[in-house]
């Protein structure tokens, strides 16, 4: 466990060099670029979570990143920088972290339902999970489609 004295170099080291990105649907990713390896592998070590890339340029220095995508993690480093966070920084923060509430809980769906059990229906031929309390509701809201009928068969005497 990180120290308050470490988390303030890291969060003056992220003022600096950090950005807070906007991936995906609901993900943010939180980095730290920079040509110092050492002190990447501090930010690395304090934050107790994320990688290290390398970026070679032709022209420059190689840059190393530190990166965290993992929603648990990236809320965990944002909540401890947050009260150190500059007024342009920590508003991108609060902004990420309210994304970070939309993200699926590992064994729920996006909808908060448990996708285990009798909710949970295993598609034989993908193998994809789908939550059964989510497709009910998307049946019952479903539109019906404006298609021509066939004509219905006959039934013999």
């Amino acid at each position: 466990m990180s120290t308050d004295m470490e988390w303030a170099w890291f969060t003056g080291i992220f003022e600096g060099e950090g950005s807070i990105a906007f991936t995906g649907k609901n993900s943010v990713a939180v980095a730290i670029g920079m040509t110092d390896l050492d002190v990447i592998q501090r930010v690395k070590q304090i934050a107790g979570a994320g990688a290290i890339y390398l970026r070679e340029h032709e022209r420059n220095k190689p840059m190393h990143y530190w990166k965290v995508h993992r929603a648990p993690e990236s809320k965990r480093i944002l909540e401890q920088m947050l009260p150190l966070l500059g007024e342009r920084r920590g508003a991108r923060a609060e902004g990420a972290l309210e994304r970070l509430k939309s993200v699926r809980k590992e064994g729920f769906c996006k909808r908060g339902h448990p996708m285990s059990g009798p909710n949970l229906y295993v598609s034989p031929g993908s193998g994809q999970r789908l939550c059964k309390a989510c497709s009910r509701m998307r049946d019952k809201n479903r539109q019906p489609r404006n298609r021509p009928r066939s004509p219905k068969a006959k039934a013999h005497p």
